[in-house]
């Protein structure tokens, strides 16, 4: 039940955020470009390989020690976190000054800032991708010196704390592109079979572990502008709520990247073109839980008026991925697409907000 209920999570979290997508895609596209349009060697590198993630990457050493590098202890590398005294980094036994990459991570500066002055490879467990021949030749440069012997992290300790540890079974049909986090399409042979693809078989398009959810534990907590602070199980969203089904085709923004590949060096899983299903999903509408958590609405008063008087303008989803909870990646959808129908145990927090 548990890994089931994980795999309907997962499923609706692409459902609840599908509006969104698109404007987050764009809006990164234009910080990406931006940044991409300084010229640095790194950046040259960038635009030359690409940063290609292969389903059988491994990870290439580059901080093998060597006597020519200054030793640092875990306490003098801390001292690094600012563009100021230098952003430090350490990966393995290796320090590594990131600062004039930072701006130019492709996953933000927000997100590397997070390892200044300490360890990656805490993260780099969550962001596998990192585990590439590329991303090495891009960290390869960037060592200033060796850290400390007495410091060098426990690779066992490491391996005990994997994130993916508690991953659910797939079915072994899939055409797995990466195995941490989990990437796989529908076998191209079976999307026909069926005009609903069966939930074994839909494909996956993950940054992060599945998340462990209970569903007699959990809780939805809708809040914001002109809201009562209201929290639902999932028993109160199902007997509250009036159902509605969507019958929805979804597909990867990166399928068929394979065949571009071989045109121009891409960034990214090399799609193949089974990164597409179709699916019935069944939930509550988000219109309908906001609508019940209005303070002063008139009874004959629509939601969009309650709202519109209030000057609430978006909604944030805050999803039940903690690595989207510690990264405070919020998406936000305009309130003119509230109507999605989205399954209960999505996302834990909803928040009207002011423009």
């Amino acid at each position: 039940m548990r890994s089931l209920f994980r795999r309907y999570t997962r499923r609706n979290l692409r459902l609840a955020t599908m509006g969104s997508i698109g404007g987050a895609a764009v809006a990164y596209e234009v910080y990406r470009r931006r940044d991409i349009n300084q010229t640095t060697p790194l950046l040259d590198m960038i635009r030359k390989d690409g940063l290609n993630v292969m389903s059988n990457s491994v990870a290439v050493a580059t901080s093998s020690s060597k006597d020519d590098f200054p030793v640092y202890t875990r306490e003098e590398v801390a001292k690094h976190t600012t563009p100021e005294t230098r952003i430090w980094v350490t990966f393995r036994d290796g320090v590594y000054d990131i600062t004039d990459f930072v701006q130019a991570h492709p996953g933000g500066a927000q997100r590397i800032m997070l390892a200044a002055g300490g360890q990656v490879d805490p993260f780099w467990l969550l962001y596998q991708q990192h585990y590439t021949e590329n991303v090495q030749k891009l960290l390869a440069p960037m060592r200033i010196g060796t850290l400390a012997k007495d410091d060098v992290p426990d690779p066992s300790a490491l391996d005990a704390a994997d994130p993916y540890a508690a991953e659910p079974k797939r079915h072994p049909a899939l055409v797995v592109r990466k195995q941490k986090p989990f990437n796989c399409e529908t076998p191209v042979s079976l999307i026909p079979d069926q005009y609903i693809t069966p939930t074994a078989l839909w494909y996956c398009r993950h940054h992060h572990p599945v998340p462990l959810v209970d569903p007699e534990e959990f809780t939805l907590r809708v809040e914001g502008e002109g809201l009562r602070c209201t929290d639902f199980t999932l028993k109160e969203l199902r007997e509250k709520f009036p159902a509605h089904k969507v019958t929805m085709t979804q597909q990867c923004a990166g399928n068929r990247r394979s065949e571009l590949h071989k045109v121009r060096p891409t960034q990214g899983l090399l799609w193949a073109q089974g990164t597409i299903s179709t699916g019935e999903f069944v939930g509550v509408r988000v219109r309908d839980v906001v609508e019940s958590c209005l303070l002063n609405k008139d009874d004959k008063e629509s939601v969009d008026k309650a709202l519109s008087k209030i000057g609430a303008q978006h909604v944030h989803f805050v999803a039940v991925d903690e690595p989207y909870v510690l990264l405070s990646l919020f998406l936000s959808l305009s309130l003119s697409h509230t109507h999605t129908h989205t399954r209960t145990g999505t996302t834990p927090r909803y928040r009207c907000a002011k423009r």
